[in-house]
């Protein structure tokens, strides 16, 4: 959760707004993080700090605690819908009345879209890989390989071959030293990876090592977790360009901020989950 919040206001520290402001916008990233208040209720059957470990692991009560650790049916429309409305009406008044700090419209609108999308994303990406954390081992594992293997294939084709076959940039705009081989690469070694990680331990009945369970997860998977990664990697490349920044703050010097390292994987992380219901 700290780390959570961390990350979060090293995004939105860079908006213009005043430090103690931008310390209030942290309480909604709190509260989308502890929502819903049932799981943290000692008495309720969705209690998340119970005995399960990786030796207990299985998908089904994967599945069950990411329902629950999300939302519950009685709260859902009420509780996020209300912190939502209200996040919403906070933080555009709050740069309503600091307008004139901004050169542009779309300065304007870029930091308050970052902004929101910011202490609503992030929270709930970290409160997955909590999740993930409590119940397998193996789980948080491949989560942050996935991005890791797309990320270096990338890397080192596009050093490579990059320019050699495609001139035309990857995302010249965005990402200039991106190409087109080295984003291809990244994608078909990527959708490798996800097959030997999450979809292994099925076809060799090791429960541990077990994520995806069906054929059709594993067609969605392969298709979208490497684009997703990709996308994760370009969004916020695009944010710290429109927030003019090199990184996102520099607690890891060299490599810049949790978010500068997070954000392939956030995007693996929401990704796959979501892609577990199918």
């Amino acid at each position: 959760m700290i780390i959570s919040l961390y990350a979060t206001y090293e995004v939105i520290q860079h908006n213009k707004q005043h430090f103690v402001l931008n310390y209030s916008f942290l309480l909604f990233a709190l509260i989308f993080w502890l929502l819903p208040y049932g799981i943290w209720n000692e008495t309720s059957t969705n209690y998340l700090f119970s005995n399960l470990n990786f030796t207990t692991y299985n998908v089904s009560s994967l599945k069950q605690l990411l329902l629950e650790l999300l939302y519950s049916r009685e709260n859902l429309t009420s509780l996020y819908g209300l912190f939502l409305l209200f996040s919403m009406v906070y933080v555009t008044f709050i740069f309503a009345l600091n307008i004139k700090k901004y050169k542009s419209r779309k300065l304007f609108f870029s930091s308050w879209l970052i902004t929101m999308f910011s202490i609503i994303y992030i929270p709930i990406t970290f409160k997955l890989l909590y999740l993930y954390n409590v119940l397998s081992l193996y789980i948080l594992f491949a989560m942050f390989f996935i991005p890791v293997i797309v990320d270096s294939f990338g890397y080192f084709i596009g050093m490579w071959i990059g320019g050699k076959f495609i001139k035309k940039k990857f995302a010249p705009h965005i990402s200039p030293k991106k190409t087109w081989e080295g984003a291809i690469a990244s994608y078909l070694f990527g959708a490798l990876c996800v097959y030997l990680l999450l979809y292994l331990g099925y076809q060799t009945n090791n429960v541990k090592l077990t994520y995806f369970t069906n054929i059709k997860q594993l067609i969605v998977g392969i298709v979208f977790l490497p684009v997703a990664s990709i996308v994760g990697d370009l969004l916020f490349s695009a944010f710290k360009r429109l927030l003019d920044i090199k990184d996102f703050s520099n607690l890891l010097p060299g490599h810049g901020g949790i978010m500068d390292r997070f954000d392939s994987t956030s995007f693996v992380v929401l990704m796959s989950s979501t892609i577990l219901f199918i």
